[in-house]
């Protein structure tokens, strides 16, 4: 949280001492809107894990996407070529996964789906159809990482595991999309 709060404070001061007041409140606006649909999203995820497991689903499936590198588009050619990026994958994730998943804006790059109705081999050749799609298409792709909801998970623990599942990905060169199992203990942990 004191990380978050500094960074606010830096990238106020950033905005204040080059773009004057104007800029403070766009750059307020920009994430507080940001933070507003993560929030409503994270709801719809927490709802969405309960009805799951009240109607007997067990394969629930979390994804964490990653656009691969937006910061150095938008230092080159600026927030809007960078924000079309991001609307471009949103729209392929949503092409690819399908109706059924829900999917939301997690961070300024970032995305988080839900599928309950996919297998995990099913999802990851979606999600390298989707990269594939973009690349070809002469765009930027995305990193992910899967990671299947355990019966002790909260909404913000299997997120956090996806994206640890994703930076994990992205840290091997050639690895697009990574999962681990459910019955596969996290690093760190001993098993058992």
């Amino acid at each position: 949280m004191w990380r978050e709060v500094r960074w606010l404070q830096i990238r106020w001061w950033n905005l204040a001492t080059s773009e004057g007041l104007h800029g403070v409140v766009r750059g307020a606006w920009r994430w507080t809107s940001r933070m507003a649909l993560r929030g409503i999203g994270m709801q719809r995820l927490s709802f969405q894990i309960r009805s799951a497991r009240w109607h007997g689903r067990p394969d629930l499936l979390v994804v964490f996407a990653d656009v691969d590198g937006l910061s150095s588009i938008d230092e080159v050619f600026g927030r809007p070529a960078a924000a079309q990026i991001v609307r471009t994958i949103g729209r392929q994730l949503r092409l690819e996964l399908g109706s059924e998943a829900l999917i939301f804006r997690y961070g300024g790059d970032e995305y988080v789906c839900f599928l309950s109705t996919v297998t995990v081999s099913q999802l990851t050749e979606s999600l390298m159809a989707s990269r594939s799609k973009l690349l070809a298409d002469g765009g930027r792709a995305f990193t992910a990482g899967i990671a299947e909801v355990r019966p002790e998970d909260s909404a913000y623990s299997v997120v956090k595991r996806a994206e640890l599942h994703m930076f994990g990905a992205k840290s091997l060169p050639g690895v697009t999309v990574s999962r681990r199992a459910a019955s596969d203990p996290d690093e760190g942990s001993s098993p058992g």
